[in-house]
């Protein structure tokens, strides 16, 4: 997982297709403005989104371009609260 700012994260989920979306999990204990977020379409990944976790990190959602970009935002800037 590569921990990001909510900036880093908009511009990957803005080139993110619908076959391949960013999932981004709160980390515990994070920093106020500071998300996870990882490539959804992998097993890996996928297993966790299942399981609402990723170790300690809680699944906030899966995004890609196609989405509402204000309606993302919102839910990144309250999940990173």
């Amino acid at each position: 997982m590569a921990i990001s700012t909510i900036d880093h994260l908009m511009v990957r989920i803005d080139e993110a297709e619908y076959d391949s979306p960013i999932a981004v999990f709160k980390p515990p204990r994070a920093t106020p403005g500071l998300l996870e977020g990882v490539f959804g379409a992998t097993l890996e990944t996928r297993r966790c989104i299942k399981e609402g976790k990723k170790g300690g990190a809680l699944f906030v959602g899966c995004f890609h371009k196609e989405m509402n970009r204000n309606k993302t935002l919102s839910t990144l800037l309250a999940a990173a609260e």
